[in-house]
């Protein structure tokens, strides 16, 4: 990169991120939960971009630096808090706000250059999950048989519950609004679980993509795009 030449606020941002790729993938929230392969895709792409400023294709590097923030953004659009009923451990239910989406980015089997799988996550009804818990204890034979682990996997089985990405918790840990005063620490918070609903892919069509076997049905300009 020629000493003359100046770099936009965003590229200055991912190469920021470059320089410190053990933690870059902190940089887009808490929603978007990266697995090891993705973190290490990640990291190709900042050096990818890095390395275009570095090669006098600044022009290059500042297009695919502003596509990719943007992209990344695109993906929060909804992860916005939204409010739920959450159930305490003496089943009274209270509002709280969580995040209504969750995002699980991999790269473990996408074989497409600088590009991820993706899976959307949404909450469960923390209220149907308490039923469908009491339910089941009531319903046994034995109740005292039945171990709380056991029944909590059959749960999280019963509602396609995603409840960690390698070792990441996706269980959100929600504090209701009417306890900001009056919270005990004795009293845990209630959790809200997430399950997958919808699958896809964060592809990168180019220059120089490789082999991605997907369409483009939009006419955007631009470096990546989502598909489901």
């Amino acid at each position: 990169m020629s000493d003359t030449q100046t770099i936009g606020n965003t590229l200055s941002r991912i190469l920021d991120l470059d320089d410190r790729p053990s933690d870059a993938y902190r940089h887009w929230g808490r929603n978007i939960l990266f697995t090891e392969a993705a973190k290490r895709r990640l990291s190709s792409i900042l050096g990818f971009i890095a390395g275009a400023a570095c090669n006098d294709q600044l022009e290059f590097a500042e297009k695919l630096a502003d596509d990719f923030e943007r992209t990344m953004s695109r993906l929060q659009a909804g992860c916005e808090d939204v409010e739920l009923n959450v159930v305490d451990s003496k089943g009274e239910t209270h509002k709280a706000h969580v995040p209504g989406q969750r995002i699980i980015l991999s790269a473990d089997g996408m074989d497409s250059r600088n590009s991820f799988s993706i899976v959307w996550l949404r909450p469960v009804s923390p209220e149907k999950y308490y039923e469908r818990y009491q339910e089941k204890l009531n319903g046994a034979s034995d109740p005292d048989a039945v171990t709380q682990a056991g029944l909590i996997v059959e749960l999280n089985d019963y509602f396609g519950v995603v409840p960690s990405v390698e070792e990441q918790a996706v269980t959100v840990a929600a504090r209701p609004d009417s306890w900001v005063e009056s919270w005990s620490h004795e009293e845990p918070f209630p959790l809200v679980r997430y399950k997958s609903v919808i699958f896809g892919g964060l592809i990168y069509f180019g220059p120089s993509p490789g082999p991605n076997f997907t369409s483009r049905l939009d006419s955007r300009q631009s470096f990546w795009s989502c598909h489901t």
